[in-house]
């Protein structure tokens, strides 16, 4: 059997060189095995080898894994604390629109300035000139004359005398009262021998008082006055009913919304009219809102539709619509006359849209709506909140310098002649 020989030794046989005298080599422990042990002994240490690199690439992929498993949990710790966050300014929003004044002034809980934070009783000041009694030249007047039915000496009973002059004062009263018009039309008859004709009857009769609705027993200040109540102070139909009978008139419910019906379409060549003046200027302000909307309609899905509102310098135009898309902005904006014109709005997509389909509008976004956002980001986020309300400080030098830059405009002077007024001032 073949035998090999395989050496031992505490030192190695592979040596450095040196410049100095050759190194002593130790006597060398020779072991003598069968080459089945040997093959044996590789084949060991090949699979012990194995195992080792096994190993270390099993040790290697759990430390990727748990470096992989620390930064998932970072990444969601951190969202975690970012969604935390979020919730409590979310918070912190709805609790300030529950229970917080509703006012575009700063909330009382931000304060701008801390060194103005004096408090000072409400209403007029102590020591402050007033501003007097308000005159109202405008409001007929009726005199009254109160005397003395028995003026005399409580001493000797001798009457008095009648002295010059009264002693003056102003009680405004107000008096509102239904009534009715009796209206008396007189009646002519030809005093003449020709026939009568179409044209020229017999009895003529004077012209008939005017009515908004014909043959109604309801006059025009009747229809004014639920007119104004509905849409100027927003008073439901029932409310005006219960007014006009504490006033002294009994009006059923089908008569008014029955008439309400017909004067509507007396306001037709009106809405007309004021589109047109509309479209013929150059300033516009744009909003909508949500409006719910409970009348049976032919194609109607929903309750809630929008109220659209473009304001310019004469004309303020409403219009309720089903959707809040661009489709009512452009429809209503089609009719433009100037080339070019200013549209102030929201940041609101529809509008965006608007502009880019229609070259003759540029928009201009209010900053209204801008230091809004600078509130609500100081409310939500604490730690900018010095930084937001630096903003809304700009702004409002910016509102105060065009305040007084509107103090000294007049649309009748150009563009160039403020300018030089600006220069010489």
């Amino acid at each position: 059997m073949e035998q090999a020989l395989v050496t031992s030794s505490s030192a190695s046989l592979s040596l450095p060189p040196s410049d100095g005298p050759p190194a002593v080599i130790p006597v060398l422990n020779l072991v003598s095995i069968t080459q089945r042990d040997l093959t044996q002994l590789k084949l060991a240490s090949n699979y012990w080898k194995a195992l080792h690199q096994r190993s270390c690439a099993r040790e290697a992929t759990l430390k990727q894994t748990i470096e992989q498993n620390e930064a998932r949990a970072f990444e969601r710790e951190s969202l975690l604390k970012k969604e935390i966050e979020h919730k409590e300014a979310q918070i912190r929003d709805l609790r300030h629109r529950l229970f917080a004044k509703k006012s575009e002034s700063v909330d009382k809980t931000i304060k701008l300035q801390p060194s103005q934070d004096i408090k000072r009783p409400r209403g007029q000041q102590h020591g402050s000139r007033g501003h007097g009694r308000t005159q109202r030249p405008d409001l007929p007047v009726f005199e009254e004359h109160h005397e003395l039915q028995d003026a005399h000496c409580t001493h000797c009973g001798l009457q008095f005398s009648a002295f010059p002059g009264a002693e003056e004062s102003e009680i405004i009263e107000i008096e509102v009262k239904a009534f009715r018009r009796k209206v008396f039309r007189k009646r002519y008859m030809k005093s003449c021998s020709c026939p009568p004709s179409k044209d020229n009857p017999q009895i003529v009769v004077a012209p008939p008082a005017p009515r908004i609705i014909p043959k109604s027993s309801y006059g025009i200040s009747i229809w004014v006055h639920i007119l104004l109540a509905k849409f100027l102070y927003a008073q439901p139909l029932h409310r005006t009913l219960c007014e006009l009978s504490g006033l002294g008139l009994q009006m059923s419910p089908g008569s008014m919304t029955g008439g309400l019906q017909k004067v509507a379409a007396l306001f037709i060549p009106l809405q007309a009219a004021l589109y047109e003046r509309q479209m013929s200027e150059s300033r516009f302000h744009n909003d909508e809102s949500r409006w719910e909307v409970y009348a049976e309609l032919d194609g109607k899905v929903g309750h809630r539709w929008y109220l659209w509102v473009t304001k310019s310098a004469d004309v303020v135009y409403y219009q309720i619509a089903p959707t809040r898309s661009a489709v009512v902005p452009l429809a209503h904006f089609s009719g433009l006359e100037p080339e070019k014109v200013i549209v102030v709005c929201d940041r609101f997509s529809s509008y965006k849209k608007l502009a880019r389909l229609n070259a003759a509008i540029i928009l201009a976004y209010c900053w209204v709506h801008v230091r809004r956002d600078f509130l609500d980001l100081a409310l939500k986020f604490p730690a900018l909140e010095k930084w937001a309300l630096t903003w809304v400080e700009e702004i409002a030098k910016s509102y105060h310098l065009n305040y007084q830059r509107l103090a000294h405009w007049d649309e009748n002077l150009p563009l160039t002649k403020h300018l030089i007024m600006h220069r010489n001032c």
